[in-house]
């Protein structure tokens, strides 16, 4: 059998390009469609159902707000519970004065130049301490002064180790007065220093304080006894 083509390759190619163009056209139509439907679904949401969720909640909100505020004394339970929220922050804000015990000796120069203390304030307003007590001359009240001077301390904070402070930011002899007696002689001076708040605070540890040429811990063999006579 034969068979003739009776269209020619050019007709085939156009019927085959129109066939292409309407399939791109039907998809182009299809994807805009689709995009236009998204569009609309996020519109919604956003304009619609976002809005609805708010008002849903503010109305949750004023209505859980009533049933609060209708509660018999909810401000005492209130001020009770922010009261023990900040417990811990107080508790870690609480000065530690026992460290004085510890510090003290190792703030008394080494015979013959220590010091005996008769009296010792603390101002935790002003952050300052009062030294009241006695010495065997001025030489030695000078090498007190600058012991306290020059003492520093390094802590921890947080677990971070934090590098040496000054103990004291400023001493002053407020006064000095040699006396003598048949018995003994002697200055009797009152000084004030001004402390580092946080060489007390609860919340640091491991609180370590320096003096020229000596580190002092939580012990010390050895201490001149600081609050009169021999150790």
């Amino acid at each position: 059998m034969i068979q003739l083509n009776l269209l020619p390759d050019v007709k085939k190619e156009f019927l085959r390009a129109q066939s292409a163009r309407r399939k791109t056209i039907a998809i182009s139509i299809l994807v805009t469609i689709i995009a236009a439907g998204l569009t609309a679904v996020v519109a919604i949401y956003v304009y619609a159902v976002q809005n609805g969720i708010k008002y849903l909640q503010t109305e949750d909100i004023k209505s859980k707000s009533s049933e609060l505020s209708s509660v018999k004394d909810i401000d005492k339970y209130l001020t009770i519970q922010n009261q023990l929220a900040q417990l811990s922050s107080l508790h870690g804000n609480k000065n530690n004065f026992s460290r004085l015990i510890d510090f003290l000796p190792r703030l008394n120069p080494a015979p013959p130049q220590n010091i005996v203390l008769s009296n010792l304030d603390v101002d935790t307003t002003n952050t300052t301490i009062n030294f009241k007590g006695r010495v065997s001359d001025y030489g030695a009240l000078t090498t007190f002064k600058d012991t306290l001077t020059n003492a520093t301390f390094t802590h921890m904070h947080n677990g971070e180790n934090v590098e040496a402070t000054k103990l004291f930011s400023k001493v002053t002899i407020d006064s000095a007065l040699y006396e003598k007696t048949s018995t003994s002689s002697g200055v009797t001076f009152a000084i004030t220093v001004v402390y580092d708040s946080a060489v007390f605070k609860q919340e640091n540890t491991n609180v370590v304080v320096t003096v020229p040429n000596k580190e002092t811990t939580g012990s010390v063999v050895g201490s001149p006894a600081i609050f009169g006579g021999n150790q």
